[in-house]
């Protein structure tokens, strides 16, 4: 398999590949899209940082792409709506350099609080103006912090230390985790007209673009600091540009800007505005983390299905994806058994969780028991990353439930897939202790199959003969029953065979199988 880094790569990451003979690894920053495109061709991984735009097109180039990775925190250079609706998981490094990030924006609050680049510029021309460069102590006043991910919740606590009151904004926080961390929380307005020192730790999203504008600064207190250190394009840089001139703000500092690279702006001719230019991340250690985490993400799920830090796809850390493992297998194969006997228009699919499994994350084992459908559905490459796009594009409603026992299964999943018609089908499935996966139910039959390899389904007239009609059959052509499980309906005078064959049949074989006397139906179904 092959991998492409388009970008800047650290040693340390490069080296995580070297212990991998069996990936091949295409090294190739600084290219031009119209130089990228070949290399992507049979790349089945790509890893980008800052620099590289994995566009749309981009994507399209690479039809063999499983995972694009990202060696740092934002992900706005990706097309994620291009990545997923091809299929492709998007993974970022977002705890590898929080704590990098965190420092350099309490060094630019420090450093406009206390005036620093410009007193060393004045020093350095040979000026000492002590006077001039008087600054405020940070102790005593209000840190608001908008965004308490990782590298907000970092600023808070370094703000705590100093000695300040820390307030914050971020509707995923509840106010219990904020009040653990010392935190208090507010709202948007709140935060504005309460901060003396205001700081940006917010992606950046539809919400968050030209967040802070002409109307954000008015609510601002007189006198306050914005640092933004997360995404440029969060900040109207003409309305910031205005609140600076007018005094509204008293000072800015800035690491980031609408447009990368800049070296000529008006912001830079203000005394009271302090820029650096996109260094949060840039240390030695978290430019060494960050490439070895995104190399081991891409390796790990390229190898294994590991999934790490994914933006399109649910992640599971390594200790629950093992505890998850016989319960994501058992999903899998009944959303397989589903496709399989789907035969008309499904309107909706509802998921049942009993028992231990209810306690694992659900939306991963719900995706990955959708895959089977799905692929049923549409013509589409097919996985957990846009099975939730075709089922959308398909008009078809997801219902999940959970309980904490089932009959007489502590373990079990149940699938129902419901008809435009009406009709409906459910497919119950459990984990028994042995980990083994046995189909307990279909419809209103009890049965205990084990799902797995070529298993017929078959539903006749509960009437002698039967059995040994489609034994004698099947030894016939050659295929060996592995095992049978018989269920039957004395009042409708009916029975279903579950026949767990050793080698699969073809379309001759079924064909004769449905033509023997008393059969109803027959399908095979391939696990």
């Amino acid at each position: 398999m092959k991998v492409v880094i388009s970008d800047k790569f650290a040693k340390k990451g490069l080296e995580v590949f070297a212990k991998h003979p069996d990936i091949e690894l295409d090294y190739c920053p600084g290219l031009s899209p119209e130089e990228l495109t070949p290399k992507l061709a049979d790349a089945e991984g790509w890893i980008v940082r800052s620099a590289t735009k994995a566009t749309a097109p981009l994507i399209t180039a690479g039809p063999k792409l499983k995972a694009i990775g990202r060696a740092g925190i934002g992900v706005d250079n990706i097309d994620s709506a291009a990545a997923t609706a091809a299929g492709i998981l998007v993974m970022n490094t977002p705890g590898e350099n929080a704590v990098t990030t965190a420092e350099h924006s309490i060094a630019m609050l420090m450093a406009a609080a206390r005036r620093i680049p410009q007193a060393c510029a004045s020093l350095k021309s040979g000026k000492w103006e002590k006077n001039k460069f008087t600054g405020v102590e940070l102790r005593g006043k209000t840190l608001g912090v908008l965004g308490l991910g990782n590298v907000g919740s970092v600023v808070a606590r370094c703000g705590l230390a100093l000695g300040m009151k820390v307030i914050a904004n971020d509707p995923f926080v509840t106010a219990d985790r904020a009040e653990s961390m010392g935190v208090e929380l507010s709202e948007f307005d709140d935060l504005l007209a309460r901060s003396d020192f205001l700081t940006i730790h917010a992606p950046k999203t539809k919400n968050t673009i030209g967040l802070f504008n002409r109307e954000t600064f008015s609510k601002m207190k007189t006198g306050a600091v914005l640092i933004n250190c997360a995404r440029g394009v969060i900040v109207d840089e003409e309305a910031l540009l205005e609140a600076l001139r007018s005094g509204k703000l008293s000072a800015a500092a800035l690491d980031v800007f609408a447009q990368e690279p800049v070296t000529s702006h008006p912001l830079f001719e203000l005394e009271n505005v302090v820029v650096t230019p996109h260094l949060g991340a840039s240390t030695i250690e978290a430019q060494d983390a960050v490439c070895v985490a995104v190399a081991e993400q891409i390796i790990a799920f390229l190898k294994h299905g590991i999934i790490t830090n994914a933006v399109n796809a649910p992640s599971l850390s390594a200790d629950i994806r093992e505890k998850a493992e016989p319960s994501l297998r058992l999903a899998e194969k009944l959303g397989k058994f589903q496709g399989q006997l789907l035969d008309r228009p499904v309107e909706e699919i509802h998921v049942l969780y009993a028992g231990d499994i209810a306690s694992l994350p659900l939306k991963l084992l719900t995706m990955t028991a959708l895959q089977g459908i799905a692929a049923r559905l549409t013509d589409r490459f097919v996985n957990i990353v846009n099975v939730q796009d075709v089922m959308k594009e398909k008009g078809i409603r997801l219902i999940e439930n959970t309980t904490d026992r089932m009959d007489e299964y502590a373990n079990l999943i149940g699938i129902t897939v419901r008809f435009a018609d009406g009709a409906s089908r459910m497919i119950h499935g459990v984990l028994a202790e042995s980990r083994e996966i046995r189909i307990v139910r279909i419809d209103s039959w009890q049965t205990s199959a084990e799902a797995d390899g070529h298993l017929l389904i078959i539903q006749n007239r509960d009437v002698p003969g039967v059995v040994g009609a489609v034994g004698n059959l099947l030894g016939s052509k050659g295929v060996n029953i592995a095992n049978l499980r018989l269920s039957r309906d004395r009042k409708k005078a009916e029975a279903l065979m579950m026949v767990n064959i050793d080698d699969p049949v073809n379309e001759e074989i079924l064909a004769q199988l449905r033509g023997l006397p008393n059969i109803l139906t027959v399908h095979l179904v391939e696990l």
